[in-house]
């Protein structure tokens, strides 16, 4: 399965309200498979599922967060959302 992320993904996680959010592989309850990313609490969330951590995303973009400073690191989060797809 290939899951895709995007500047919605991005924009998701620095949105995010909860404590230490971060972006994650979601997986379905019954099977274990992936179905897509999410944001959530990083407390509530398998490690060997995190694709990106607010905090970190936002020392990579600092202040402005504009359409074109997200692309410029979505090939590094796609990269880790491979791996983490490719370890299952």
């Amino acid at each position: 399965m290939q899951i895709e992320v995007n500047i919605q993904d991005l924009r998701a996680l620095l949105n995010g309200q909860s404590e230490a959010p971060v972006l994650y592989v979601e997986r379905d309850t019954d099977t274990g498979k992936p179905i897509g990313l999410d944001v959530w609490a990083e407390a509530y969330v398998p490690h060997r599922d995190i694709v990106a951590r607010q905090h970190e995303l936002k020392d990579v973009v600092g202040a402005v967060d504009d359409d074109e400073d997200l692309a410029g690191v979505l090939s590094e989060y796609q990269q880790c959302a491979d791996e983490i797809l490719s370890a299952d």
